[in-house]
């Protein structure tokens, strides 16, 4: 079955690709950013994996947290809540899914400190698929 482009169909293209454009200036601002304020911010990345494993006020009674240092590599695990898959796109790309005043990391904008220690995070795990 052939599929004939429309009109909406270039125009959904070209705003998908805008937005995909916009988020990378974003995040790519907010590297310059942060590697700007290094001295600062370098011990920022440890509280900012904790405070993501921490999750949501109320998802969890208690928090354990492993941290491995492997030769050039840095192993963050944690047996907190799972994440959603709107949340991991968030922690991705930037921007929170926390609504909620009482939590912390709302603002969605600490997780991107990791990359003070490295360009190149790997993020693995479980998701618990987001029902809307």
């Amino acid at each position: 079955m052939s599929h004939i482009m429309t009109d909406n169909d270039d125009f959904n293209n070209v705003f998908k690709a805008v937005l995909s454009e916009n988020n990378a200036q974003e995040v790519f601002k907010r590297l310059e950013d942060l590697e700007s304020r290094r001295f600062v911010l370098e011990s920022r990345w440890i509280w900012e994996l904790i405070q993501n494993a921490r999750g949501p006020v109320g998802s969890q009674l208690s928090l354990a947290i492993e941290i491995e240092l492997n030769d050039d590599w840095l192993h963050f695990r944690h047996n907190g809540a799972l994440f959603h898959d709107r949340e991991i796109a968030h922690l991705i790309l930037h921007g929170s899914t926390k609504t909620d005043p009482r939590d912390i990391g709302r603002f969605g904008t600490g997780f991107i400190a990791t990359h003070l220690l490295s360009r190149i995070v790997h993020v693995k795990g479980q998701l618990k698929k987001h029902v809307s």
